[in-house]
């Protein structure tokens, strides 16, 4: 245990800590971390705040809080959040500290309920300045290092996994080849007729047929098969869809006319909507 351990382990919450308004505690984070919060219940709602200003008060090579995994987006989706609560835990076992605000109101932090989110920011204000001095002086810089090291990361990652799915389809298009290759066309004596009339009743054939027909590995055929399934569903759909969009049009033109024959409507006006229509039905 470093210095900073040793000093959390001491740490006693005060009740004069209450005393700060919420306005103070929004003004303190803000020039901690050099950001611009307006509501605590933002706070809440991300977490990475509060791995930040734990981070802030120990000393990094001591590695407390593990900073380059704190989600810092700007908008987190809820994984990222409780990814966050997470390490913030983690590093106040690591400091020996019991929060009574945070064991047991998870939930109600992340949903950025305020009676929790003030009670818990006025507890961290009291121990980070408790903890003393900070360990460095830009947060804002540190958090878009971890930004940048993060979006790295990711795209690694993402270029790795196209990488390994375009192997692997030339894997398969290499065995699909050989084995056509190991089965040669089997050449007979009779020449075939110069012309020949095309059979025009089964001129389409599905690919996978087609596949399967020429020998092509088993897995191809299944992708051809499967690809023709979802396209032949993604068809009826898009059949579906416009049949309703088509029901929509008639239902709304026929408002229209109805609007245009009533008596109440100025001539000019039937003129002009008519003159739209007939642009619209023309494109």
């Amino acid at each position: 245990m470093g210095p900073k351990c040793d000093k959390a382990a001491q740490y006693q919450f005060d009740n004069s800590a209450f005393n700060v308004t919420r306005e103070q505690a929004i003004e303190w984070v803000n020039k901690v971390l050099e950001h611009d919060f307006e509501d605590v219940e933002d706070m809440s709602m991300r977490g990475s705040e509060w791995c930040q200003l734990v981070h802030f008060c120990t000393i990094p090579e001591e590695g407390i809080v593990d900073i380059e995994k704190v989600q810092f987006q700007q908008k987190l989706d809820r994984q990222q959040v409780d990814t966050n609560y997470e390490i913030l835990k983690c590093a106040l076992a690591r400091l020996g500290v019991d929060c009574p605000f945070l064991e047991g109101k998870e939930e109600e932090l992340k949903m950025g309920c305020y009676s929790e989110a003030i009670d818990f920011l006025h507890w961290l204000k009291h121990f980070v300045q408790y903890m003393g001095a900070p360990m460095y002086s830009h947060p804002k810089d540190d958090r878009e290092e971890v930004l940048t090291k993060q979006h790295e990361a990711e795209r690694t990652r993402v270029a790795g996994a196209k990488k390994a799915q375009e192997q692997s389809v030339r894997r398969a298009t290499r065995g699909g080849v050989s084995r056509r290759a190991t089965h040669p066309r089997v050449e007979t004596n009779r020449a075939a007729p110069k012309t020949r009339l095309r059979d025009t009743t089964n001129t389409v054939q599905p690919r996978a047929t087609k596949a399967a027909s020429a020998g092509a590995p088993p897995q191809v055929v299944e992708g051809y098969q499967r690809k023709v399934s979802e396209l032949e569903a993604e068809l009826a759909s898009n059949q579906e869809l416009l049949q309703r969009l088509a029901t929509s049009f008639d239902r709304t033109f026929k408002n229209v006319n109805q609007f245009l024959s009533s008596s109440d409507v100025h001539p000019e006006v039937t003129q002009h909507v008519g003159y739209m229509l007939q642009n619209f039905m023309a494109n």
